[in-house]
């Protein structure tokens, strides 16, 4: 069952902004929550079935945003948007890698170049 606490810091965490998405064969759960005894950022896990996934697996997806977003794709590659500080960010991930990482596009070229794509 859920344990409702305001503070945070549940048992299984407060999931937030979750985002469903099948790449490169596999499901990926990206979602924001603070879990106890882990941390609070944006997360992610990824199974065979879009209907079960194991915290177990879990890793760091995106250590800046949050409500994370497909914006485009190309390829095995993604650029997201995401909130960082109440602002609109963006950032690429490589949905090939063993554990996907969004990296946040820190130059103009980066984010004009997938406007090209």
């Amino acid at each position: 069952g859920y344990e409702p606490r305001f503070a945070g810091g549940h048992v299984q965490g407060s999931f937030e902004s979750a985002n469903l998405s099948f790449r490169c064969g596999r499901w990926f759960l990206i979602f924001h929550a603070a879990i106890r005894d882990v941390g609070r950022g944006t997360w992610a896990v990824t199974s065979d079935r879009m209907d079960r996934f194991s915290m177990s697996g879990l890793w760091k997806f995106w250590d800046e945003g949050g409500c994370v977003e497909v914006v485009r794709d190309h390829g095995d590659r993604s650029l997201l948007a995401g909130l960082i500080g109440g602002c609109l960010r963006f950032a690429e991930v490589d949905w090939s890698e063993a554990r996907p990482v969004a990296r946040t596009v820190r130059d103009r070229q980066t984010l004009e170049s997938w406007h090209a794509r």
